[in-house]
């Protein structure tokens, strides 16, 4: 069971894993090496934010569909959360994804000291999770 004390705060992405039938795979999931944050605050607001580290920056003179391509490179959504036991539920009132709009996002916890890991459920039909590990942030004085 995790604490919500223990969960609240600022974490850095550390690795994002592809897991195929159960199993971590060889794939990254936002590239070698992740960029992004999670935030759970005190008033039982989230943020999430993750960009992937192996995109280059859209050439000079780039079209409208190459800059948009670039797009799908980053997420972002926000809402509430709720905890029960070991599950956090991501109530989402704003996406960087219209689809994800107005969804629940359920994911799997394990808190270890000042490293978080947050695993999805399996995405269907293609059946791949993703264990996405955390870093906590010293906060800032």
């Amino acid at each position: 069971m995790i604490d919500r004390a223990r969960l609240l705060g600022s974490w850095k992405l550390v690795s994002a894993v592809v897991q195929k039938d159960g199993r971590d795979s060889d794939e990254q999931g936002f590239g070698p090496e992740p960029n992004g944050y999670i935030h759970y605050m005190p008033d039982g607001r989230m943020a999430a934010l993750i960009a992937h580290t192996d995109q280059a920056a859209p050439p000079p003179g780039a079209t409208d569909a190459e800059r948009l391509a670039q797009a799908g490179n980053f997420v972002a959504y926000g809402g509430f959360f709720t905890l029960d036991g070991d599950t956090v539920t991501h109530h989402v009132d704003v996406s960087s994804s219209a689809a994800g709009m107005g969804l629940d996002y359920v994911r799997h916890l394990t808190l270890d000291g000042d490293r978080l890991e947050i695993r999805t459920p399996p995405a269907i039909p293609i059946g791949r999770a993703m264990s996405l590990v955390w870093q906590r942030v010293a906060p800032r004085t």
